[in-house]
């Protein structure tokens, strides 16, 4: 029984060639970036050809995930080239639609893409274009209106309550544009950024002089 232990023993010994191969895994994965302690340890338990095989078959796993992670960063790369160049030319051409200097025109862009959101979001910010009069605020945000999503025009000199109907009615998880909106209901405009604050509740005209109660919720961008 002994000498058969020994021969199993010398036939799974390592031969030259083997130890060269085992020295040659170390230098893998020094250069993987693994731990020269740990690799110390792991090539000291390496003392036959069955052990030799659990480190290549170990080896060739860590390989094959850092190739599959470096393959998904070279995706990830190629997918921002491809959509910076098609964001690049919408701020291109919103730059020149506009009048818009680069990075307002940028920021529009970005504002535009980001919309698409809408149904998923609970908070959305404002844009406000400011300037003074004939500096291509309406002109701007024309071009805008071609780039959000679901885009309404909700008009000008609105009453509040109509402001509100309009907004809840026409414009809920929309993109409302709104010409001279620091003269409606700033109120109404602001809380329209929350899903929480964009909900409410009025009183209505019913048949027969009743009133009735009625919820709104008018949130978008």
């Amino acid at each position: 029984m002994a000498e058969e232990q020994r021969q199993t023993e010398d036939y799974l010994a390592l031969s030259e060639q083997d130890i060269k191969l085992k020295e040659r895994f170390g230098r893998i994965l020094a250069r993987m970036g693994i731990d020269v302690n740990l690799i110390e340890q792991i090539m000291a338990t390496v003392q036959n050809q069955i052990q030799l095989d659990m480190l290549m078959g170990f080896t060739k796993e860590l390989v094959d995930e850092r190739f599959a992670a470096l393959r998904n960063y070279i995706s990830q790369v190629e997918e921002y080239h491809k959509t910076f160049t098609k964001v690049h030319a919408a701020v291109e051409v919103m730059q020149t639609a506009s009048g818009l200097t680069y990075e307002q025109a940028k920021t529009c862009v970005y504002y535009a893409a980001a919309t698409y959101g809408l149904e998923d979001l609970s908070i959305f910010p404002i844009l406000v274009f400011q300037g003074a009069l004939a500096t291509g605020k309406s002109t701007a945000m024309q071009a805008l209106q071609k780039l959000v999503y679901k885009p309404v025009d909700i008009g000008t000199k609105l009453t509040e309550a109509s402001l509100r109907d309009r907004l809840s009615v026409n414009a809920k998880n929309s993109t409302a544009f709104l010409e001279e909106g620091d003269s409606l209901a700033e109120d109404i405009i602001s809380n329209r950024y929350s899903r929480e604050t964009a909900q409410t509740t009025v009183k209505k005209a019913g048949s027969a002089g009743k009133w009735f109660t009625k919820e709104l919720d008018y949130f978008g961008a």
